[in-house]
């Protein structure tokens, strides 16, 4: 009947407008997605681009950058592949074994340097700290270690730092103090000569300056007397005692 064409018809109509309109909503949430899904990636380009210049940097950098767990056994979340170079360990020997450090460090610097560090955080300072690490051939080198405090994704401690090789500059002091030692000798002899007019007197004092200022075991002072051809010893320190004077003859 026309009135049952006319039901259909416009339940035809309705049915396809209604697809049509799902149809361009699934089409412009297509169109959103694809949009997302475009801004996602390049966003992630962008990431990936900003980390692998970011590691290039850290890789280039005259320094080790690492994050770890303070203390004498904490996991080492990061080391950059200047530790290699430094040490001869590879990052992954340093990312493997926690206790490394802790082997590594000399045993006259280790408990010195983890209380410098606790100290260091307990405080809410920056831990700066200055030992010496044995290398894999068996060399000690002087390090500079300074790092943060800064919190993992889960919340617990890490530190993170840059390990400097310092053993050049440790050397330079070391050479300053034993030149500033010689000149501390010279003036204590010199001031020997200008008091004492004891020739005996001088010859123990500056003996006693030079063992002193040079913290040695063994200082022999020896005197050739050309009238009896012999060599005395007015001065005689010898594994760490004072000896006799026990002339020998010249030749």
């Amino acid at each position: 009947s026309f009135s049952d064409y006319m039901t259909v018809s416009i339940s035809i109509a309705l049915i396809t407008t209604l697809q049509w309109l799902v149809i361009g909503r699934l089409s412009k949430t297509i169109q959103n997605a694809e949009r997302e899904i475009k801004d996602r990636q390049r966003v992630e380009e962008k990431l990936r681009d900003a980390e692998a210049r970011y590691r290039n940097l850290l890789e280039k950098i005259p320094l080790v950058v690492y994050i770890a767990e303070p203390g004498s056994n904490g996991t080492w979340d990061y080391v950059s592949p200047q530790i290699t170079n430094l040490t001869g360990y590879s990052p992954e020997e340093w990312l493997n074994d926690a206790g490394l450090w802790n082997v590594l460090v000399h045993p006259d610097d280790r408990d010195q340097a983890l209380e410098a560090e606790m100290k260091a955080l307990r405080e809410g300072n920056m831990p700066r700290m200055e030992y010496r690490l044995k290398t894999r051939d068996g060399r000690y080198i002087w390090i500079y270690d300074e790092s943060i405090l800064v919190l993992g994704t889960d919340q617990h401690v890490l530190v993170q730092g840059f390990l400097l090789d310092i053993t050049t500059r440790k050397l330079a002091e070391e050479q300053l103090k034993i030149r500033l030692a010689e000149l501390q000798a010279i003036h204590g002899v010199s001031e020997s000569l200008i008091q004492k007019t004891d020739l005996q007197k001088l010859i123990y004092d500056t003996g006693e300056q030079i063992r002193l200022t040079f913290r040695a075991s063994n200082v022999l002072i020896a005197v050739h007397d050309p009238n009896t051809n012999l060599i005395q010893f007015p001065y005689d320190f010898q594994d760490n005692a004072h000896q006799k004077n026990q002339p020998i003859q010249f030749g």
